[in-house]
């Protein structure tokens, strides 16, 4: 990154303190606030509606966002040594909303993967405009004045789409990954919408007081209790060189044949896959994972798993050994516990390598990875692993060349661990005529694993799945006939038929 910003020195500026408006990004923010820049990490959350909403409606909104959450107005900076910082900045709220043109959507073409909002017409016309819209902005990189992908950046942005010819919007609230996790997304993303209900119908926004109006958190690092992360520097180093010994054994999703026959120079794209388990499957989840008493997340890992084991190619050369990683939502591990005001990126990855044995049932393989992972959090592995999977990445984003036909593939995929988001508590939002939506989801056509699978959990209640990938190293068909075998393998050992 070139420098944009031209603080004089580092000592001129705050380091982590959370009392200031600038501060040095942590080792996992500017891990993220990189990655995001070559393509991981570019968050966007989707919001479907049956109306017309206008722009001064929408900037009014973020401006309360801005007034209410510092990191919201905040820009990723550089310094004259290359040192990154989080800086609250007073530029207005119109600058970071921007109208965007509806996509010409052919409603007669029945696309795989397109997740069916609830209150859409007969042609599924919002719902095949708010998935092309997502998948559309998870590929478009921040970019600074200059249109370079280069600080100062800022850490928001909101793009808007409205159908001239129906009275639909989709609006979208772009989360910067070096700045803030899937979890403050969300929060952003309720308070947004309850602003921007209250506005439209004609009355003043309320937004909640508390810790993070008026100064930026500490960065993650700074938050952890003391002796949870504690590693020398040798030993990261061993730690690096022994994940990478490992990742030799882990087997990957076979690629493409048009990504492995040609190099390809265009570069790497996202692209997202949405499913819903109705409410019928996603009550014989729940009941099931109560029955085998096992968590939801390592049922759905143990299905990625397990359809991954079973596929041809991997099964005829007995590769069944996968890496995988969880990203927890370190909040509840803190002391004290941050305040739900308190937005950043609080989000951390645990690495787990399982191999799926030919007598091993689905259960026991369920179980067996759940274990793992309390167990894995119970060493506080959620800290004291931050650094070496820093190093690790850095040596990707350096070396792609160390990955299978340099795909930048590290592992099968990442999950999110713990609830699978539960059901949108959107509140006051009537007058929005909300029709569904998508997200947050992150883009991953930088390093990252075979897919990523982000959970949330709509009215009814209703778990959707989404899973994104990079193209052209995987196609939609390709990955769309391996999310049907998930759910078929799903609805196979969750059904209560004898």
């Amino acid at each position: 990154w070139s420098v944009k910003e031209d603080p004089s020195d580092t000592e001129t500026m705050s380091s982590s303190s959370p009392n200031s408006s600038c501060r040095a990004l942590g080792q996992s923010e500017e891990n993220w606030a990189r990655i995001t820049d070559q393509g991981t990490g570019i968050t966007a959350s989707g919001i479907a509606l049956r109306r017309s909403i206008e722009e001064e409606q929408i900037t009014m909104a973020v401006q309360g966002l801005m007034d209410h959450f510092a990191i919201a107005r905040s820009q990723i900076i550089e310094n004259n040594k290359g040192k990154l910082y989080l800086q609250v900045h007073n530029n207005p709220a119109k600058s970071m909303v921007e109208e965007k043109s509806w996509p010409y959507i052919d409603s007669s073409k029945s696309l795989p993967g397109v997740l069916e909002l609830p209150h859409d017409d007969e042609n599924h016309t919002l719902s095949l405009a708010l998935q092309e819209i997502v998948r559309k902005e998870i590929n478009i990189p921040f970019l600074n004045t200059h249109n370079m992908a280069a600080p100062p950046l800022d850490v928001l942005e909101i793009h808007f789409y409205r159908n001239s010819s129906e009275p639909q919007t989709v609006i979208v609230i772009r989360i910067h990954s070096g700045a803030c996790d899937r979890f403050s997304c969300c929060v952003m993303v309720k308070h947004f919408l309850s602003a921007l209900n209250a506005i439209v119908e004609g009355r003043k926004p309320e937004f909640p007081d508390g810790p993070g109006k008026n100064e930026l958190p500490s960065s993650m690092e700074d938050m952890i209790p003391k002796g949870k992360a504690e590693k020398g520097f040798f030993t990261k180093g061993l730690d690096v060189l022994g994940y990478a010994l490992d990742s030799k054994k882990y087997s990957l999703l076979p690629f493409s044949p048009e990504f492995t026959k040609m190099p390809i120079k265009a570069g790497f794209m996202s692209d997202i896959l949405t499913y819903s388990l109705g409410r019928e499957g996603t009550g014989a989840l729940h009941s099931a994972c109560m029955k085998q008493k096992t968590t939801h997340a390592a049922v759905l890992a143990s299905a990625y798993v397990q359809t991954a084991a079973n596929m041809k190619e991997l099964k005829d050369n007995k590769l069944n050994q996968f890496c995988f990683t969880g990203v927890l939502d370190c909040r509840p591990y803190f002391k004290p516990l941050l305040a739900e005001t308190v937005l950043g990126n609080f989000s951390a990855g645990i690495l787990q390598g399982t191999r799926v044995k030919n007598d091993i049932s689905f259960w026991d393989l369920a179980r067996s990875i759940s274990s793992q992972t309390a167990k894995e959090i119970g060493k506080h592995k959620h800290f004291s692993e931050l650094p070496v999977l820093a190093m690790l990445v850095g040596q990707v984003m350096k070396h792609p060349s160390l990955t299978p036909s340099s795909s930048k593939r590290s592992g099968l995929f990442t999950m999110f661990l713990g609830e699978a988001g539960k059901a949108e508590e959107w509140k006051n939002v009537e007058s929005l005529k909300v029709a569904g939506s998508l997200g947050p989801v992150a883009s991953m056509h930088a390093v990252g694993p075979c897919f990523c699978a982000c959970e949330t959990t709509r009215e009814g209640p209703e778990l959707c799945i989404s899973f994104i990938f990079a193209t052209p190293v995987f196609t939609r068909d390709q990955m769309h006939s391996f999310a049907t075998s998930v759910f078929e393998l799903l609805a196979s050992v969750t059904s209560s038929k004898p």
